[in-house]
């Protein structure tokens, strides 16, 4: 249960509630709260109806009232924690060159990286040591635009919760289940047939056959798959690059490999 105290409108930044908020900015405070911060009035109406994630308190800007006061009853009536803020605090607050009008302080967490493979429908993604936020956020989008099942992080991972990584997802990390796992659990755990990417002793991607389910394996771009989780996929792909480029951006990749998999436009 939330303890903040009831206020008209909070208009210090030294208010207990602003500086939590303000430092979600940061992935230990993230971490030793057990929150994340989400902005915009589209993104939190997608936090909302999706019910995802624990909404744990919403920071509204007070000058934007006529803006926000549908959203503001949506999430009333889901007895969700409604604040409203002063202007110059939100404007502080706000990790955005635009600062938005409404803030949601959202409870965090992973989904059970075994389940999400044993009722897999379509394609889960698991992505090995993801170091860039940013390419993350994109992947989640792609994700979400595909209908994927979710998406397993292997690994040492950037932090899904970030603002860059949030920011890049365009609400779609409300949709999009993720878990975290080991390699060996993931081994252990994944019963589908799996594709990897490799440069050596691959077949080119548009060779390899997709029937799904089934789990896609990404690399990091510096060291791309592991050599034991490499071993454990039943088909490797490469994408030809035949410019002078090393390597493909991580989510460039990824989103070209579900796209030649799933081929939504035979549909």
């Amino acid at each position: 249960m939330n303890s903040y105290k009831n206020t008209s409108v909070i208009e210090s930044a030294q208010n207990p509630l602003i500086k939590k908020a303000a430092s979600l900015r940061d992935k230990k405070y993230r971490q030793q709260h057990g929150l994340f911060a989400a902005e915009g009035q589209r993104t939190i109406g997608a936090a909302i109806e999706s019910g995802l994630y624990e909404i744990d308190c919403l920071l509204f800007d007070e000058s934007a009232s006529r803006e926000t006061g549908a959203l503001k009853k949506s999430a009333m009536a889901k007895k969700i924690k409604c604040v409203t803020v002063a202007s110059k605090v939100m404007q502080k607050l706000s990790q955005q060159d635009n600062a938005q009008n409404i803030i949601g302080l959202i409870r965090h967490k992973y989904a059970d990286a075994g389940k999400i493979l044993s009722s897999a429908k379509t394609c889960v993604i698991a992505l090995e040591s993801p170091r860039d936020p940013g390419n993350l956020g994109t992947i989640i989008r792609t994700a979400d635009a595909m209908a994927i099942d979710g998406i397993i992080l292997i690994g040492d991972s950037c932090d899904p919760f970030a603002p860059e990584c949030v920011r890049a997802t365009m609400d779609s990390i409300f949709h999009i289940p993720l878990a975290r796992s080991t390699v060996a659990d993931f081994i252990k755990q994944n019963k589908l047939p799996t594709i990897g990417t490799a440069l050596q002793g691959a077949n080119d991607f548009r060779e390899v056959s997709y029937k799904p389910p089934f789990a896609l394996v990404m690399g990091s771009e510096q060291k791309g798959l592991s050599g034991e989780l490499a071993k454990s996929c039943d088909h490797l792909a490469k994408l030809p690059i035949p410019g002078k480029a090393e390597s493909l951006n991580l989510s460039v990749a990824t989103g070209v490999m579900l796209y030649a998999a799933l081929a939504p436009w035979r549909k």
